[in-house]
């Protein structure tokens, strides 16, 4: 009788642990695969595109280091993803995967997180590529977005 009695709380015990764990699981499961929505309701995805000046890829290509290097002062949470566009593709070696030419840069294009497109701008106009004229803010495009497929690069 006694032996029954510790199966049946050994099982009581197991099913309470399991399914705390598995409450934990969904817990944490659902939390991790939450929208960027999710995280604040008022701030949405916006894609932008910033076409360059004509002639701009002298004054780019001169202040791209710093222009990479103060993205850290963004606000966290505002640059999705971004890079350049170029008039061409890359070519690459296949071999080695190095780039063979310099890429011909003529434009950004950048996933922004904020509250509004005038939030948007007020953080691009920091930017070295704005102060240094290498981004043509009368043809900036800003446009409300929303993600469905991302990968991880």
């Amino acid at each position: 009788m006694m032996n029954s009695q510790l199966c049946r709380s050994a099982l009581t015990i197991s099913r309470g642990i399991h399914s705390k764990g598995a409450a934990s699981i969904l817990q944490r499961s659902l939390h991790a695969s939450s929208s960027l929505s999710d995280r604040n309701p008022t701030k949405h995805e916006w894609l932008v595109w910033l076409p360059d000046h004509e002639g701009a890829l002298q004054r780019r290509l001169q202040h791209r280091p710093r222009h990479l290097s103060e993205l850290s002062n963004y606000p966290s949470d505002f640059l999705l993803w971004g890079g350049p566009y170029l008039r061409k593709p890359v070519v690459s070696s296949s071999s080695t995967n190095s780039i063979q030419e310099p890429l011909d840069m003529s434009g950004s294009v950048l996933l922004a997180w904020a509250n509004s497109p005038e939030e948007v701008k007020d953080v691009l106009q920091k930017d070295i590529f704005t102060k240094e004229k290498v981004w043509n803010w009368e043809e900036i495009r800003i446009l409300p977005f929303k993600s469905t497929v991302r990968k991880a690069m």
